[in-house]
């Protein structure tokens, strides 16, 4: 099932390539990624509703080499956290994304993300009945 999902993202993510807001996909050895990466896999263990302010700008800085890290910071300063992110409306978003292209690839991978972690619950809830 992980390679499904992988297989999912990973489609969401190539679709985007030649746009030139995406992400450089460069990954420094530089201090702020290690001091980041002790706390950037939480947003994939909990619910996007659980989600904290800092595991909202780790999705945002990760998903798709990068492609949002952009708005990352946007975000961290608006207090986004994932109940939040989960309530976003189009008319907030224009507010957060200037870019037209970059809300539509947002709205796509949060959606991408929301699917894939209700199908992981589902299997998981399975799982646990059999």
């Amino acid at each position: 099932f992980f390679l499904f999902q992988s297989k999912f993202i990973m489609g969401a993510c190539q679709s985007s390539s030649n746009h030139p807001n995406r992400g450089n996909g460069k990954k420094g050895n530089n201090k702020q990624n290690d001091k980041s990466t002790n706390k950037s896999n939480n947003h994939r263990t909990k619910r996007v509703n659980e989600w904290d302010i800092d595991d909202v700008h780790n999705w945002m800085v990760t998903v798709c080499d990068g492609e949002l890290k952009s708005l990352a910071n946007k975000f961290r300063t608006n207090r986004i956290n994932g109940k939040i992110l989960l309530g976003l409306k189009d008319e907030d978003l224009k507010k957060l994304i200037s870019d037209d292209y970059l809300m539509t690839r947002f709205k796509l991978l949060r959606d991408a993300h929301l699917s894939l972690q209700t199908n992981n619950n589902k299997n998981n809830n399975n799982n646990a009945s059999n």
